[in-house]
C-alpha cells in the first residue's frame, strides 16, 4: 500500500507498507479502499499496476526510520485509524531540517 503525508503544498508520497496486515485487517482495508477507487493518483507518483484511491483513510504504521529524502524505511501496518481526522495525519513539513522524522 502506498502512503502519503501532509506537507505545506498538500500530500506527498512517503513510501509504502506491505507487512503487518492480519487476514482480517487486510480484508477490511481492501473493502474500504475498493469503495474509494479513483482513475487518477492524488499524488504525483508513477507506480505501474497500482490501483488508485481517494486519500480518505488514515492508517497507523510503525517505522524503523526515515530516509534522508523523507521516505519510510521498514514500515509495518498497525491499524486503520477511524478516529483520526485527515488533518491529523503526519505533517512532514520541515522534518528533514528539524530531525523530527522519527
Amino acid at each position: 500500500m502506498l502512503l502519503a503525508a501532509r506537507e505545506v503544498n498538500g500530500l506527498i508520497y512517503v513510501g509504502s507498507v506491505g507487512t503487518g496486515f492480519s487476514a482480517r485487517s487486510a480484508a477490511d482495508l481492501r473493502r474500504l479502499l475498493d469503495e474509494m477507487a479513483s482513475p487518477e493518483p492524488a499524488i504525483p507518483v508513477e507506480k505501474s499496476g497500482t490501483r488508485w484511491v481517494d486519500p480518505a483513510v488514515a492508517v497507523e504504521v510503525e517505522v524503523r526510520e526515515w530516509t534522508d529524502d523523507s521516505k519510510l524505511r521498514h514500515a509495518s501496518f498497525k491499524a486503520i485509524r477511524d478516529d483520526a481526522e485527515l488533518d491529523d495525519v503526519l505533517d512532514v513539513s520541515g522534518a528533514a531540517e528539524s530531525g523530527r522524522r522519527k
